[in-house]
């Protein structure tokens, strides 16, 4: 079964719809990919995280080194949100399935200005508190893509399609 799911948020959409619940429900329904739903889940949430709290909302992740930074950053986060009056994200989950294997294509793209996806890639991984999530995608994904000056970021997840049961590959 391929299949093809697109939504948009727009300001109102992100203080108030949960996009994991329509993204689950699509894993949910596919046979294959059921068994995966919570890694698939980890992957879209990361992602949308990511767009919304760095790419809309503009926050500086560097506030997460400390546990005072660390509450600031989501006192920040939840001020925001609730000031937002533009922007969007939009979130695309695709299924192709082939002989014995299922990848899902996971793309989010933001209306943010993007960063230096290069240079954050290659950044010191002493801080504690920051740039987990992106890590655990790379680890659950086949591959990882940035593209649109950092605005928009495609993680495939591969499975076997057989059962469900096995990963296929990963990073």
């Amino acid at each position: 079964m391929n299949w093809c799911l697109s939504f948009v948020l727009d300001p109102d959409g992100m203080r108030s719809f949960d996009p994991m619940d329509l993204s689950g429900a699509a894993v949910a329904e596919c046979p294959d990919l059921s068994p995966h739903r919570t890694e698939l889940h980890t992957v879209v949430a990361e992602l949308y995280a990511n767009a919304l709290e760095y790419g809309v909302l503009g926050l500086d992740a560097g506030l997460k080194d400390s546990a005072a930074g660390f509450e600031e950053y989501y006192r920040r986060r939840q001020v925001r949100l609730a000031d937002l009056d533009e922007g969007w994200i939009r979130i695309e989950m695709e299924a192709r399935t082939a002989p014995g294997m299922v990848e899902t294509v996971v793309r989010v793209k933001d209306s943010g200005v993007g960063f230096d996806w290069q240079s954050a890639s290659r950044g010191p991984r002493e801080q504690a508190r920051r740039g987990r999530g992106i890590g655990l995608v790379r680890g659950l994904c086949e591959q990882v893509t940035y593209n649109d000056d950092g605005t928009e970021v495609e993680a495939v997840y591969r499975c076997s399609g057989a059962d469900g049961a096995e990963r296929a590959g990963g990073a």
